[in-house]
């Protein structure tokens, strides 16, 4: 389709034309998902990412925030990443080239994507980074792990070492809680 402008502009963009139920629902499931609250984005992460394991109360720190379209995108980017980082383990548990390069890429350097909170912030707030286990009634989790998320400051913490063995929970996502 082209578009002119009042100025003549011409502005032109394609528009796929489906004439099959098949198309039309790759097409839908190929596109990326719209959220409108963090409930939405909830819904979508947990069924999307089907290797990770979640705490039931893991997207309650949110609740109550103002929903914000942006930081809803990136933290489902977070999510996508761990769930695929969770996948990549070979059949004797060892992490694969692909494995290798998303740790490279997202949980090392200066720019990381996830990372460990420092020694004062794992000194000074350990109580907040301790969470009930998921799995486990009355046992807890030190997760001082997590993937950030700028504006507004968000974390998504999760369990760590990453293995093949054992599950990758999440068991925060909301608010900056390390905050000095």
């Amino acid at each position: 389709v082209t578009w002119k402008k009042d100025d003549e502009t011409d502005h032109t963009t394609d528009i796929a034309n489906h004439w099959t139920l098949a198309t039309i629902s790759r097409s839908l499931k190929d596109s990326p998902p719209s959220f409108d609250s963090w409930d939405s984005l909830e819904q979508h992460v947990r069924r999307a990412c089907d290797k990770l394991t979640f705490a039931d109360e893991a997207f309650a720190p949110l609740n109550g925030h103002p929903f914000v379209h942006g930081a809803a995108e990136r933290i489902q980017i977070l999510h996508d990443t761990l769930n695929k980082f969770r996948g990549c383990f070979d059949d004797d548990g060892n992490r694969t080239p692909e494995g290798d390069r998303l740790y490279t890429e997202h949980f090392t350097g200066e720019k990381a994507w996830f990372s460990d909170s420092s020694a004062t912030e794992k000194n000074d707030c350990r109580s907040k980074l301790i969470f009930p286990h998921p799995g486990q009634t009355g046992e807890y989790l030190f997760c001082p792990w997590h993937g950030k998320v700028k504006t507004p400051q968000i974390r998504v913490h999760f369990s760590w070492p990453v293995s093949a063995s054992t599950p990758l929970y999440i068991v925060y996502v909301g608010p900056k809680i390390t905050k000095r």
